[in-house]
């Protein structure tokens, strides 16, 4: 909800600015489509996911997890992610013990968002300048 707080806020300020903000120079918050989730890990790791699969059951759940919120998006604040999932990533070997972070950690960008919060955005006058 943040993000359309944040939002709704911008959009009070849209009333008494001239110029509208630009996308490209705001924090687009932590919501990012599953798609874009698994879109910041590289080839070579989505391979060596799909053969881990079948012989792990931690991997599995997550796979269930992921699967199960497809129409909606991945939180990259959920606790889950940094402190159950990406460790079981490292200890499958399926990634390095720095990937976490990077894939964590990377900004959100405008293609990554679901369409909602990107219709937010829309609504609340911002410039889309991506």
């Amino acid at each position: 909800m943040m993000i359309f707080n944040r939002a709704a806020e911008n959009a009070t300020d849209l009333l008494t600015n001239t110029e509208a903000p630009k996308i490209s120079e705001t924090d687009l918050g932590r919501r990012i489509t599953v798609n874009a989730f698994w879109g910041r890990f590289s080839f070579e790791e989505s391979v060596a996911f799909e053969n881990a699969l079948s012989s792990s059951a931690e991997l599995r759940v997550l796979d269930k997890r992921l699967a199960a919120v497809v129409a909606t998006y991945v939180d990259l604040n959920d606790p889950m992610y940094e402190t159950v999932a990406m460790p079981a990533l490292v200890a499958a070997g399926i990634l390095s013990s720095e990937r976490p972070g990077a894939i964590l950690s990377a900004p959100t960008q405008w293609k990554e968002l679901p369409p909602s919060i990107q219709q937010s955005f829309i609504d609340a006058g911002y410039q889309i300048d991506v």
